[in-house]
């Protein structure tokens, strides 16, 4: 049996070059992978590819399929292609139709790059809309841009005209500017801010060599059609130790929002990261869990060094958990958030009947993490606790609980009515049964349909834990109509909107009173 019943898992990402080959040499699990491509002419539209991918295409989505694999061996996965916000957006839609119900997104690269303002992201919307309607689950890579890109709202505190990368200014730091180590060669560098909420300011961009000499400079060109990108390339004959700085040429001396990257090894070592450009624009989603990644280190476990922290615009600390980053699956080396998402994807799969996210945040521990890791490093929530994960997770769930059961009997219905409690369903659509059974053979009560008799209530609820919740159903006197006279006792049964076959057994009420009455 599958170990995600009844739902399908989703991989959304760059290429799965190398798929092709691996699964013919395995045709039990050939089985259980569906490819994926948009229909010809038809942009919300995707069918199965029969072909598999092209050796030649991106491999980086095949690497993450394989972690999900090593861990859930026999689960169906429905892989799409998203190279860019807009086909990952179609592709979540499709899936959610098709009965995915936990993604895992890893583009590979930065898909906001391209937005510049401080405003909620295509992507980021296109999660915040799309995955409560079916109540699917996204695991999304924080990014590895940590160590080169920096996103900030301007401030100019010591009024010397150039912009500040900080508050302040710790040993050795200043704070109008951030120093970079160039490699040999061209280095790129990008700066941008938000021109539409901004049309009047305009910046210059420049790399100070350690001994003062101007290495690079730029500024926006008047006839380009893109306004607030300046883009600079910094060769150097040799490494370079230098220094980015942002001079203010007009506009407001304050709240502008900006972002400054440097590639490829420009290693910023002192961009705070604080405001990275793959989390300031998320909006706290109950569906979405942003996973950065950790390694092994002396003293614990390290947060990786290019692993994306900092905040979303609430000031909320992102990502919302790490995960193993740096590891070595079929002899390969894996390195870089995107594998530690599909591992927390795969690990979290079967736990679909409650919010996987409050799992999450109460399956989690800092305590691995070595003490000398900085509180936005150690992400919000920290690492899984496997032990809480593998054998105490009834501790963390508690009981399903129906409490104060009573029943009144109408001209037209019998309502019974309950209280329910049950922990970790923030927004996520449930369902309460109440079955009628013969309270002295324990055999289902029958309507004169021949069906059991039986209704249920749902409720949704924007609280993460629902105490104590009032609840009533109402069964139609005429079902019972042959019973009439009969002691009946209530079976009291839980269904969850997203997990639409659970096995036997996974979704129970462990804690009911026996309540019986006369028909």
């Amino acid at each position: 049996m599958a170990r995600l019943p009844g739902g399908k898992l989703g991989i959304i990402d760059l290429g799965f070059g190398g798929l092709g080959a691996w699964l013919a040499s395995r045709p039990e699990e050939a089985r259980l992978v569906t490819l994926m491509k948009r229909q010809d002419g038809a942009s919300l539209s995707f069918v199965p590819d029969p072909q598999p991918p092209p050796e030649t295409e991106s491999s980086h989505g095949f690497d993450v399929y394989r972690v999900v694999r090593a861990i859930l061996p026999d689960v169906p996965v429905v892989l799409y292609r998203g190279p860019n916000a807009i086909e990952a957006g179609n592709a979540l839609l499709d899936g959610m139709v098709k009965g995915v119900v936990l993604f895992n997104i890893s583009l590979g690269i930065p898909s906001t790059v391209d937005v510049f303002t401080d405003q909620e992201d295509l992507f980021a919307k296109q999660l915040r809309l799309y995955l409560p309607q079916y109540e699917a689950f996204a695991f999304i890579s924080a990014g590895n841009t940590r160590q080169s890109t920096h996103a900030w709202v301007s401030a100019d505190r010591n009024g010397n005209g150039f912009v500040d990368f900080r508050e302040t200014a710790a040993s050795g730091q200043s704070i109008d500017g951030a120093r970079v180590v160039f490699a040999p060669g061209k280095n790129r560098v990008f700066f941008a801010w938000d021109s539409g909420k901004h049309p009047d300011a305009d910046f210059e961009l420049e790399a100070v060599a350690a001994d003062g000499r101007s290495l690079a400079a730029a500024r926006i060109d008047p006839r380009a059609a893109r306004k607030g990108v300046i883009p600079m390339v910094v060769e150097v004959p040799t490494r370079e130790a230098a220094m980015l700085r942002v001079r203010r040429l007009a506009g407001p001396a304050a709240g502008v929002f900006m972002r400054l990257g440097a590639y490829p090894s420009g290693v910023p070592e002192d961009f705070n990261g604080v405001q990275t450009a793959l989390t300031y624009l998320h909006r706290e989603n109950p569906f979405v869990v942003y996973v950065g990644s950790f390694g092994a280190a002396p003293n614990g476990l390290a947060p990786s060094s290019f692993s994306d922290i900092g905040a979303n615009a609430d000031g909320a600390i992102l990502p919302h958990v790490l995960g193993p980053g740096q590891l070595r699956l079929d002899g390969t080396t894996l390195s870089g958030t995107s594998f530690a998402s599909p591992f927390l994807t795969a690990l979290y799969a079967t736990r679909v009947g409650y919010n996987v996210k409050n799992l999450i945040e109460r399956s989690t521990t800092m305590a691995p993490l070595a003490p000398d890791a900085a509180a936005p490093e150690r992400s919000r929530w920290g690492v899984p606790d496997a032990r809480k994960i593998a054998s105490a997770l009834k501790d963390i769930t508690g009981p399903t609980r129906i409490d104060a059961v009573s029943h009144e009997t109408a001209a037209e219905h019998v309502t019974i009515r309950l209280r329910v409690s049950r922990c970790c369903m923030e927004s996520l659509t449930w369902y309460v049964g109440v079955a009628l059974v013969d309270d002295a053979t324990g055999a289902p009560i029958a309507g004169p349909d021949g069906k059991p008799v039986a209704a249920e209530a749902a409720l949704r609820r924007d609280e993460k834990d629902v105490m104590n919740h009032p609840l009533e159903v109402r069964i139609p006197r005429a079902a019972l109509a042959p019973h009439g006279g009969k002691t009946v006792r209530l079976a009291f049964s839980v269904r969850v909107r997203a997990w639409r076959a659970p096995p036997p057994g996974a979704l129970i009420v462990d804690d009911a009173p026996v309540y019986r009455f006369a028909l």
